[in-house]
């Protein structure tokens, strides 16, 4: 009897934990390349980047909204200074603009007119990129 208890222990243990694989990819423009995590659920984009300290040289966050939106992002809980690119679905930068953490209660919102496809964020001052530029990566 005691070995059934240990079984659906184990069982209970193993079922109930999922391995939660963070998904990631090279984003390139021009001669510059980040590897980035990928913003694809409600839950990751509304999230983003908030409460993270530093992010390494090189790297960022692809949000992928799924469809052609007029969105913007802001920097509430955001610590690091981002450089926020928008992206048609063409793959084309459409938007840049440079934000600070935000450490007042009521935060800017960062936005363009023109609707993006996807919008990548990575450490302000390195992305090098211009409008028109085109972005490769696969997703």
């Amino acid at each position: 009897m005691k070995s059934y208890g240990i079984a659906f222990l184990i069982f209970i243990l193993v079922t109930g934990c999922t391995v939660v694989k963070e998904e990631e990819i090279v984003v390139k423009v021009g001669e510059d390349s980040f590897s980035c995590e990928v913003a694809s659920t409600l839950e990751e984009r509304a999230t983003g980047l908030m409460f993270r300290e530093k992010l390494e040289t090189k790297t960022g966050m692809l949000f992928d909204l799924e469809e052609q939106v007029v969105t913007g992002f802001w920097m509430k809980n955001t610590f690091i200074p981002l450089d926020i690119v928008w992206i048609d679905e063409e793959k084309e930068v459409i938007g840049i603009k440079t934000a600070q953490p935000c450490t007042t209660e009521v935060c800017e919102t960062f936005d363009i007119e023109r609707p993006a496809r996807w919008v990548l964020e990575v450490n302000a001052g390195e992305f090098a990129g211009k409008i028109g530029d085109k972005v490769e990566f696969d997703l």
